[in-house]
């Protein structure tokens, strides 16, 4: 950028014009060269964006037109500079040197040739005026700063009066999970139910929600992706210090994992015990294992559900479905 390098013979014997060795200082002089770097750099990153290769030519040809204007200014000779392009487009170039030929040529000498119209540039300044001011009119929304309102909103819509005004309901719908469970079936709410508690449990204020028996998530994907375990995971999974084993649903001793491979099993999820937990300090994970079978029955359920909302129990709460179902 700092520096222009020629050819030895042609500087020893003056053959290198006056204008083409002005040319090129303007190009360092401007820092031609690092609005060309910088596109370089972006091009390593973004190498997969055509924009950037059309990008990269229009900087090129801008700087041309940029160091022509001052070459002009500068000699005030226009005929001998549109020589000296085309002269210099017809040399050989030599190994790695810079070749002073560009791809725009032709542009470049008409845009030297040409003598800007003073009215013509007064109606390009109207019209891009024009123009802007008519995206502007259709695209512009009008926005109004908001005014205090005295409009009492609707008791459904608040979180102060939600709790106040259907706790119970709510109560009554989520303690079915514990009332209407017993032993070796566990309540599963209907997707209407599961509705309604979603829709309390959203109107809720976050101390409220912490106390509830579960939580609810809109739904935003379909059912699980199935998760086999890995050989070195089910191995894993026969320590009984570790972990508490369900096999589809059911409560089994880790022993029984020698009786299967980790290959007989579709899908597994664990979640760690809390301290609250009916069976903490006896091992530390609580694991669910899916046959193909019972994991396709889960999947099959799931994509019949009407339901809005996902229900996450909370540990406690599993513990004391597990005690009531066993």
């Amino acid at each position: 950028m700092r520096y222009i390098l020629v050819h030895k013979k042609d500087w020893q014997e003056n053959r290198i014009e006056k204008e083409i060795l002005h040319h090129e200082y303007l190009h360092g002089k401007l820092h031609h060269s690092a609005d060309i770097l910088l596109v370089e750099l972006f091009q390593v990153f973004c190498w997969f964006n055509p924009v950037l290769y059309f990008y990269k030519r229009a900087i090129r040809l801008n700087h041309e037109y940029q160091v022509d204007e001052q070459v002009l200014k500068h000699f005030n000779n226009a005929p001998r500079y549109q020589q000296l392009l085309l002269k210099q487009a017809v040399m050989p170039v030599r190994g790695l040197s810079h070749s002073f030929n560009f791809i725009h040529l032709k542009k470049r000498i008409r845009m030297i040739s040409a003598k800007p119209h003073p009215l013509l540039i007064t109606l390009k300044i109207a019209l891009t005026v024009i123009f802007t001011g008519g995206l502007v009119f259709l695209f512009g929304e009008k926005t109004f700063a908001q005014q205090p309102s005295n409009k009492t909103l609707p008791a459904q819509r608040t979180n102060a009066t939600s709790a106040k005004t259907d706790p119970e309901e709510f109560d009554k719908l989520a303690s079915k999970v514990l009332t209407h469970s017993v032993k070796g079936k566990e309540y599963r709410f209907t997707s209407a139910e599961t509705n309604r508690l979603g829709d309390l449990y959203m109107q809720m204020t976050p101390e409220e929600k912490a106390k509830q028996k579960f939580s609810l998530t809109p739904k935003k994907y379909g059912p699980y992706k199935a998760n086999p375990p890995s050989k070195e995971q089910f191995e894993s999974f026969k320590d009984p210090k570790m972990y508490g084993v369900w096999l589809d649903g059911k409560r089994v001793p880790n022993s029984v994992l020698s009786k299967y491979k980790h290959t007989d099993f579709a899908n597994f999820w664990q979640s760690i015990l809390l301290k609250n937990a009916a069976h903490y300090g006896q091992y530390k994970y609580h694991l669910e294992l899916s046959t193909p079978a019972a994991f396709q029955a889960y999947v099959n359920e799931t994509k019949k559900d009407t339901s809005r909302y996902l229900i996450g129990y909370r540990q406690e709460t599993v513990e004391q479905i597990r005690a009531i179902t066993r």
